[in-house]
């Protein structure tokens, strides 16, 4: 099938600049067999500890990852430390005559035009709107990243709860509409395991829109086990601000809440049976852990194999 948008063909030879790549359906998560996870704790141990890492600029020319939130959208190199753009999940349409196509404004700038029409990307932490994620998405490969995207492979990541029909879609934009060489979609908790150097964990998530406790075992998240709610952030930060506005405290956001693993940790273990040892890990890298696990996983020499590269994608 011919490549829409003058996509460059994967028979050029160089359309995926990390490696050779062998076909993998797009919905498999790659088993730890095959990616040695053993090396992601060494590789984890790198970007946690070299300040110099993330400033690498050979790096510049491989595979960018998305991590797409609720509240923000962040984006960055693989091998990197912590994602180099960040942007509010905002995207407005600033209306002009009937001729002329609306003028997209994306993350806070949508505040400085207040008869735009903003759109909701995501609601509960699931896209819902695909035109304005497509222009999110566009606006940090070409302006935020100022990359051009037929030139670097995309891995984003995937919130659990997905419906499987997104990850169709994804596929669209990524390959007919971007134009990468290669796609991956991988589960944000399973990225944030991989984030403090691990491939086994209980992965409790508070986001803006929603909470989520989600079990990774051995690199594959345990959909059956799972569980979601909608009290999260935003509620919990109206909430307690009205309680608290007039007493002069000042509150941090979700997760970032001085103590927390402390508490939980504490919290835990009294409902455990007595002995039961339990690790509460929260990095400083937690706000980004989903992106950061990206970035790592990523980088893996054995990884490389799991790219879906375009030619399949149009077979």
């Amino acid at each position: 099938m011919e490549s829409p948008h003058g996509v460059r063909s994967s028979q050029d030879g160089d359309s995926l600049r990390t490696g050779t790549y062998s076909p993998v359906f797009m919905f498999h998560e790659c088993h730890p067999d095959e990616l040695e996870l053993s090396s992601v704790s060494s590789f984890s141990s790198i970007t946690s500890s070299s300040s110099s890492f993330s400033e690498n600029s050979e790096l510049s020319s491989g595979p960018v990852v998305i991590d797409m939130g609720t509240r923000s959208c962040r984006a960055g190199f693989s091998g990197h430390r912590s994602p180099s753009a960040e942007v509010s999940t905002l995207v407005g349409y600033q209306m002009g005559s009937e001729e002329a196509r609306p003028e997209v404004v994306i993350g806070e700038e949508v505040f400085l035009y207040p008869d735009s029409e903003t759109m909701e990307v995501m609601h509960n932490g699931l896209i819902i709107n695909w035109e304005a994620a497509e222009s999110l998405w566009k606006h940090l490969l070409e302006h935020e990243l100022q990359v051009n995207p037929e030139d670097h492979p995309l891995l984003l990541t995937e919130p659990p709860f997905s419906p499987t029909c997104s990850r169709e879609i994804i596929a669209e934009i990524a390959f007919e509409v971007l134009g990468t060489p290669g796609l991956f979609v991988a589960p944000q908790s399973v990225l944030s395991v991989y984030t403090h150097g691990k491939i086994s964990a209980l992965v409790l998530d508070m986001g803006h829109a929603a909470t989520r406790a989600v079990p990774v075992l051995e690199g594959r998240s345990i959909a059956y086990s799972s569980k979601q709610t909608g009290v999260a952030g935003h509620c919990l930060t109206w909430y307690l601000s009205t309680l608290l506005e007039d007493m002069g405290h000042t509150l941090g956001e979700g997760m970032s809440h001085v103590g927390l693993e402390k508490r939980l940790c504490h919290e835990l273990q009294s409902h455990l049976p007595s002995g039961t040892m339990v690790e509460v890990v929260g990095s400083a890298l937690r706000r980004h852990a989903a992106w950061t696990g990206g970035s790592i996983l990523a980088s893996l020499h054995n990884f490389q194999s799991c790219w879906i590269r375009q030619d399949e994608y149009y077979e």
